[in-house]
């Protein structure tokens, strides 16, 4: 047997669980930056290596831990809470019942989280009940609608809707005048043939024809 066999690392307490998430939420704004360019890559391993710096300073009771182990704590728990949160949700569809009892220690993990990435925008087809559990993330889910809201790409469809309709009204009044043409073509059409009609009636009656 194998006697450099690697050694397992000691599971993570409840105490060093709550410290880690409690120390990670300080940097939530780089740790949850959604960019992958070296700027932001570079600052994410910044924070992680100060929150490792903070975390073994603070826990000096606990076993040294890296910032690997951090890291996969942080990710694992998070996974975890989610799906819990998901599952929570489903029961509430199922059963009709009020939301569910908080848990501080998921709450923590949450907190480092985008509310949007286990609550999801609110739906106008959720049911009363639903919306009773979303209505204290209603500020969160409005800023996240803010930030997918483009009010450039708006106002290019309000232009291009405007647009569209000023063409529509354009095209209406040309068949309009269009018809008002005809129509004045053929009173005028009839009336020179009347005086016409008129005329040779004279000449018959003057020639006896």
């Amino acid at each position: 047997m194998c006697e450099n066999k690697r050694s397992r690392a000691v599971n993570f307490s409840p105490r060093e669980q709550n410290l880690l998430f409690s120390i990670a939420l300080k940097y939530k704004d780089i740790l949850e930056n959604k960019r992958t360019n070296s700027a932001t890559n570079t600052a994410k391993h910044e924070a992680w290596g100060k929150v490792s710096a903070e975390f073994n300073a603070t826990s000096a009771d606990f076993n040294h831990r890296s910032v690997e182990q951090l890291k996969r704590l942080y990710e694992n728990k998070r996974m975890l809470a989610r799906k819990k949160k998901a599952d929570a949700r489903r029961d509430v569809l199922k059963t009709g019942g009020g939301p569910p009892p908080k848990n501080n220690e998921d709450e923590l993990v949450l907190a480092t989280m985008d509310p949007v990435t286990y609550e999801g925008l609110a739906s106008p087809f959720d049911s009363d009940n639903v919306a009773s559990i979303n209505i204290d993330k209603g500020v969160d889910q409005l800023d996240e609608i803010e930030l997918i809201f483009d009010p450039q790409c708006a106002q290019s469809k309000v232009n291009e809707m405007t647009k569209d309709l000023g063409d529509h009204i354009i095209n209406e009044n040309k068949i309009e005048n269009d018809k008002c043409n005809e129509s004045q073509k053929s009173t005028a059409s009839y009336n020179i043939l009347s005086k016409d009609l008129e005329e040779n009636e004279v000449n018959f009656d003057r020639y006896g024809v």
